[in-house]
């Protein structure tokens, strides 16, 4: 039987000899839904690389009690560049599914951004739902794939105003830019040494406007095209970051 995983930062917050409680809808999830027994044993994780066993004590009415086992690091950690993309906001679940699918393949950070052409951007009211929604994603997807650390979703935020702070607050942690572009003549070329983080922008459906891919060189991306396929904007969104992913040594 494959050893379930489970997201549980606050499991490091315990002391390791004293057994954990886990209660309220999660322990209800785990006791009543999944029906799991004493003696099983998980593999917990924290979502920032580390992960820890334990082993299931008692089962109640309202959840579980864990007997906790040592911390360490990730048995497979994520590779040594991280990878942030920039994702123009899409219509319907589309951007769920490129949330999954990119923490699938090991994105480190996803920027939702509003540009010219998204026609779905949600009422200010409803984007603090919206990131927690998508950031929920994102763990299920860490855990399913056997991720430990989870990829963090920012808020929705317009494009312009995404680049300035990206020069503002983080211009040595992303030293390659990329933005994808159907007009572009170069492919996609990068080396497993291409430094400690690169920076991927697709824009919604429609692509980017002229002036929105002229802006984004002006903050240091280079344009790519992704082939001679026309790609809807979410499939080339997952395609752009397997594409990264394989040439920087952590796909195939």
């Amino acid at each position: 039987m494959t050893q379930r995983r489970l997201l549980l930062p606050e499991a490091w917050a315990a002391p390791t000899p004293a057994p954990l409680e886990l209660s309220g809808p999660r322990g209800h999830y785990l006791a009543r839904v999944l029906r799991l027994l004493p003696g099983q044993e998980l593999l917990l994780f924290d979502g920032q690389g580390r992960e820890r066993p334990a082993t299931i004590r008692e089962v109640a009415r309202d959840g579980l009690r864990l007997a906790l086992g040592p911390s360490g690091p990730a048995a497979r950690p994520d590779g040594p560049t991280e990878l942030a993309l920039l994702a123009g906001l899409t219509r319907g679940a589309a951007l769920d599914r490129v949330i999954r699918e990119t923490s699938e393949l090991g994105v480190s950070e996803l920027r939702p951004v509003v540009c010219a052409r998204s026609v779905a951007v949600p009422q200010a009211a409803r984007r603090d739902e919206r990131q927690a929604r998508w950031q929920r994603i994102a763990g299920e997807a860490a855990r399913q794939c056997g991720r430990a650390t989870v990829p963090l979703v920012h808020a929705v935020t317009p494009l312009a105003e995404a680049l300035q702070r990206l020069d503002t607050d983080a211009a040595d942690r992303w030293p390659v830019r990329l933005v994808g572009s159907p007009t572009a003549t170069q492919p996609l070329a990068l080396s497993p040494a291409s430094g400690p983080g690169v920076l991927l922008l697709v824009g919604p459906e429609g692509g980017l406007q002229d002036a929105e891919l002229t802006l984004a060189e002006e903050h240091g991306f280079v344009p790519f095209r992704l082939g001679r396929r026309v790609l809807r904007a979410e499939t080339a969104m997952v395609v752009g970051v397997a594409l990264v992913q394989h040439q920087l040594g952590e796909l195939g």
